[in-house]
C-alpha cells in the first residue's frame, strides 16, 4: 500500500477514534458509511484498471500501425532502389 493512501487511512482513522469517543458519531452510521465507502472505492479501482487497459491496448495497437506503415515505406524505397538502372563508374 503507498505511503498516502496509509496516511490518508491513518487520518480517516484517528478522526473516526476521537468522533466516537466524544459522542458526536454512532458507531453503526459509521460501519454503515465504512461499507459505502469501501464498496465505491473497489468501483474505482475496477475503473481505473479497466481503463489502463484500453489505454494500454490502444497504445499497442497505434504502435502496430506506426510499425505497419514504417515497413511499407521502407520495402517501397527498397523497391524503387532495386527498379532504378545502376549509376556508371566514373
Amino acid at each position: 500500500m503507498p505511503a498516502s493512501r496509509k496516511d490518508i487511512i491513518n487520518a480517516v482513522r484517528t478522526a473516526t477514534r476521537e468522533a466516537l469517543e466524544s459522542g458526536k458519531l454512532d458507531r453503526a452510521v459509521v460501519r454503515k458509511v465504512t461499507r459505502q465507502v469501501r464498496r465505491n472505492l473497489k468501483e474505482v479501482e475496477r475503473v481505473i484498471a479497466r481503463d489502463l487497459r484500453l489505454s494500454m491496448n490502444a497504445t499497442l495497437a497505434s504502435g502496430a500501425t506506426v510499425a505497419r506503415v514504417a515497413s511499407g515505406m521502407l520495402a517501397g524505397i527498397a523497391d524503387s532502389l532495386a527498379r532504378s538502372s545502376p549509376r556508371r563508374r566514373r
